[in-house]
């Protein structure tokens, strides 16, 4: 066991960013790792094609239309997803030259 601590950090940052982990506090507060369950998977891979989205329209943000288009959730379910990347701070909400409400990556 070489790996340094940097390098096994990034390991588990970029296994979580894929969806194939799942980090969580357990009853003492110590953080832990595990494999998502099926319904985390897909909140997992619904937030990565919303943050996925974002980056590629950068500043012009997009509509909810859009990301309906790219997801295969209910308007619900995106809505909450979208909800919370705004109060992560992982996306910004404002209105474009003809007022509609758009979304972009902070």
């Amino acid at each position: 066991m070489g790996d340094s601590l940097e390098y096994i950090r990034s390991e588990l940052e970029h296994l979580m960013q894929k969806g194939c982990l799942d980090v969580f506090n357990d009853n003492r507060g110590e953080v832990r790792y595990r494999e998502p369950c099926d319904h985390d998977q897909a909140i997992l891979q619904s937030r990565l094609k919303i943050l996925r989205l974002a980056k590629w329209r950068r500043r012009r943000g997009f509509h909810f239309s859009g990301i309906m288009l790219e997801l295969e959730d209910s308007p619900e379910e995106v809505r909450s997803e979208l909800e919370s990347l705004i109060q992560e701070g992982c996306l910004d909400v404002f209105n474009d030259d003809q007022g509609q409400v758009r979304y972009r990556g902070n």
